[in-house]
């Protein structure tokens, strides 16, 4: 559609040549949060960093990745360079591991100015942080720009990566796990911050999470992956209220109520990368597969208009 700001189609990405992410295809709109489901081990971080076309050593990324209009997946390393961190940014998994242990929260959003030409000068780049840190809670902003990354909380710390990236006003927001290894109290002010930004910015976003509340809470569509593909896709009140995947009904049996008591788990690990199962990923651990979910990987199809599932026995409930 003409109004997709970012179209991702048919992405796969190799680790010594192991797809690891597998023929991925999905569109966001400017506004909208597409939610990312599944368990550790499912590859959602490569994901990211396919999204990103950041591979690791040993990694090769094949598919088309189309933003505003221009294909990224043929833009050469130094247009890469001047859209990663300005118009798309990156929210990461336990923040302070990635930020430079020697330079001061002020070098760190100085240097992120310098890059993109977003500040002329030092004490610019200052103003701009304090007013977004002192949206994100942050009242002693000052004292919070001359500390190093270790003097600061994990809390703190995943609040400066918000603000970084949203400093340079972006047009795509990608989030991995942002509440990750925070306590409950940090996480309601992460996902609240999260909420506002998203009301008040026209910006698509990506959100990576474990952790289906938060995705509840924030996503317009939800996408369940599983062993390195879709399984399930649709708006959130489809995903959420009327799981069609087998994976996706088992992720909502193994979240805790209100008191804590958890209806049922989820036995098992995602498979191997290395040595898949035959047939679909899931049949091993799924209590209703039958012998030709063993034999034959399902295709994706549409159980309810704009909800798909990758299952045989496809259904809304």
């Amino acid at each position: 559609m003409t109004d997709d700001l970012f179209t991702v189609s048919h992405i796969t990405t190799y680790h010594d040549q192991v797809p690891i992410v597998q023929d991925l295809s999905f569109s966001c709109r400017a506004g909208e949060v597409l939610g990312v489901a599944g368990e550790s081990g499912c590859g959602k971080s490569t994901m990211l960093r396919s999204l990103l076309l950041l591979p690791q050593k040993g990694e090769r990324i094949e598919g088309e990745i189309r933003f505003l209009g221009r294909t990224l997946t043929k833009e050469d390393p130094n247009t890469l360079r001047k859209i990663r961190g300005k118009e798309i940014a990156i929210i990461p998994q336990q923040a302070g591991r990635y930020f430079d242990p020697i330079k001061t929260i002020s070098s760190l959003f100085w240097e992120n100015s310098r890059i993109h030409q977003t500040a002329q000068t030092r004490s610019e780049s200052d103003q701009q942080a304090l007013e977004w840190l002192a949206r994100l809670g942050l009242s002693d902003g000052k004292r919070v720009l001359r500390a190093y990354p270790f003097e600061l909380s994990g809390g703190m710390n995943q609040r400066v990566a918000i603000a970084l990236a949203m400093v340079q006003k972006p047009h795509l927001l990608l989030a991995d796990e942002p509440t990750s290894a925070l306590d409950v109290s940090s996480q309601k002010q992460v996902v609240s911050w999260l909420r506002t930004i998203k009301q008040e910015q026209e910006m698509a976003t990506i959100l990576i999470s474990h952790h289906l509340g938060v995705l509840s809470s924030l996503a317009d569509h939800l996408a369940v992956m599983y062993a390195g593909r879709w399984v399930e896709y649709g708006s959130k009140e489809q995903v959420m209220h009327r799981p069609s995947h087998p994976y996706t009904k088992a992720l909502l049996l193994a979240v805790p109520d209100g008191c804590g008591t958890m209806v049922e788990g989820l036995g098992g690990l995602p498979p191997s990368f290395v040595h898949p199962p035959d047939g679909c990923a899931f049949a091993p651990r799924c209590p209703k597969a039958q012998a030709h979910c063993h034999e034959s990987m399902p295709p994706m199809a549409e159980v309810a208009p704009g909800h798909w599932s990758r299952c045989f026995l496809q259904k809304e409930e």
